[in-house]
């Protein structure tokens, strides 16, 4: 099993072709048995989405990594020196 980070702008109910693809992705690998997480800057909220609520211009990327950096290391990780 792994666990997949999957990052894109906007999930529905946004039009979007790349979040409507995004969606399908990660339930074709939680399907085979992952772990995925979703982090977007808008959508609908959902059990393994987090949204920012940003357009994600070059100030909201900056917000975006900040936001990345303070989860909560997951279990299980590997460590790049672990590696």
């Amino acid at each position: 099993m792994m666990r997949i980070g999957i990052i894109t702008r906007k999930l529905p109910p946004s039009f979007c072709g790349i979040g409507d693809h995004t969606l399908l992705l990660a339930k074709a690998l939680e399907s085979f048995g992952h772990e995925v997480i979703i982090i977007a800057g808008q959508g609908e909220s959902a059990g393994n989405r987090l949204l920012t609520d940003d357009d994600w211009d070059s100030a909201g990327l900056s917000r975006l990594l900040d936001k990345l950096k303070n989860l909560p290391p997951m279990q299980g990780s590997i460590k790049a020196s672990e590696k």
